[in-house]
């Protein structure tokens, strides 16, 4: 993936979480296992997730991590704002320039319509077994 890895394990986290029956509390622990994403991480992703809105964080006996949004909620780019360098998407692809807008390289019309699927792209637009395997 193009994205660093914080990006890449909130989409995995917040699809698997998705995608388990009513929406319980899950551990970190079990997270962590079933995504395969080392616990340490994946807390530290968890905090942000929680921070921002995504998922409620419940201390104690029956607590854990319990999404709050439904997929079609969550767009990728919120992801992509949460957890990238903002220069990430402004930057010129191609590296002629630091503002994409005032660069307009060959590629600029495309980085700009891939920019705006990213941000009408929701998780629900992602093909769950594909990412978790």
């Amino acid at each position: 993936m193009i994205f660093n890895k914080s990006t890449e394990y909130s989409v995995r986290i917040l699809l698997y979480m998705c995608e388990m029956e009513d929406y319980k509390y899950f551990s970190a622990t079990e997270i962590a296992r079933a995504i395969k994403i080392p616990k340490e991480y994946l807390s530290k992703i968890l905090q942000q997730l929680t921070k921002k809105g995504f998922v409620y964080s419940k201390r104690g006996k029956g607590g854990g991590f319990k999404i709050i949004k439904t997929k079609k909620e969550i767009k990728i780019m919120e992801l992509i704002n949460l957890f990238e360098n903002k220069k990430f998407y402004n930057k010129c692809l191609i590296g002629l320039s630091e503002d994409c807008e005032e660069c307009r390289c060959i590629i600029h019309s495309k980085w700009t319509n891939i920019k705006s699927i990213l941000v009408s792209t929701s998780l629900d637009n992602i093909k769950i077994k594909k990412l978790l395997n």
